[in-house]
């Protein structure tokens, strides 16, 4: 005969896992880009979804024996929303973003490695306790790296009259090459220094060539970066 569970077997296993995940407690690490620093971009963040993953499948049979075997697997873009500030830097940043893949003016395609970079979602957990309220790093409970990641959709923006108390949001949704995940502790913002390299070469190429957009890539942007002057 299965054993009868009760209400204390369920709160005992809560407080042993550590309570239950809560969905408004992530954080969001994109690489910086356009004057615009992981933390700010953060900050901005108002939802975005951990990516899932599907199996793909083909029936074999073997005899009169017939059954699915995996074949290959997909996955769904991730989409983030923003708020969206007087100063239009986050639409300002996936336009920079984007025009790495596409540069705009002289609408050349750019290569993969000059576009594509990872970034991290993860999944916070909130203090349980008043003098705890500081989420760090080692609040994280789980995390999900995108690898090669970029903006292949920046929605439209709708304005409108009617429209007198409601904030501006900006939607986006990213396309990556595969993603993997991690139950350990990790860093909440930035890039690695290799990551970070890597994307500081691709934001100062065009500009360093005379194809970019006047102004597009600024000295504000590349001490963000960390390539110079006071961080």
């Amino acid at each position: 005969m299965a054993e009868v569970q009760t209400i204390d077997d369920l709160k005992a296993l809560v407080s042993n896992k550590g309570g239950i995940a809560k969905g408004n407690v992530f954080a969001v690490a994109l690489p910086p880009l356009a004057g615009l620093r992981s933390r700010e971009l953060n900050l901005l963040c108002s939802n975005v979804n951990l990516p899932g993953r599907q199996i793909m499948s083909q029936e074999r049979e073997i005899g009169l024996i017939r059954q699915k075997v995996a074949n290959n697997h997909a996955y769904d873009d991730v989409s983030l929303t923003f708020r969206v500030l007087n100063d239009y830097g986050i639409k300002e940043y996936f336009e920079t973003w984007q025009n790495l893949c596409i540069n705009q003016q002289s609408l050349e395609v750019g290569y993969l490695n000059e576009y594509a970079f990872n970034m991290k979602i993860h999944q916070l957990k909130r203090a349980t306790h008043a003098d705890q309220a500081f989420i760090g790093q080692n609040d994280t409970i789980y995390s999900c790296e995108l690898i090669q990641a970029f903006p292949t959709t920046m929605n439209a923006i709708e304005l409108g009259d009617g429209n007198t108390d409601a904030g501006v949001n900006l939607s986006v949704q990213i396309s990556y090459k595969n993603w993997k995940s991690s139950v350990s502790a990790g860093t909440l913002f930035g890039v690695t220094p290799n990551e970070s390299s890597s994307i500081a070469a691709a934001a100062i190429g065009p500009q360093s060539q005379g194809t970019g957009p006047p102004g597009l890539f600024s000295a504000t942007e590349a001490a963000a970066r960390g390539e110079g002057g006071p961080q």
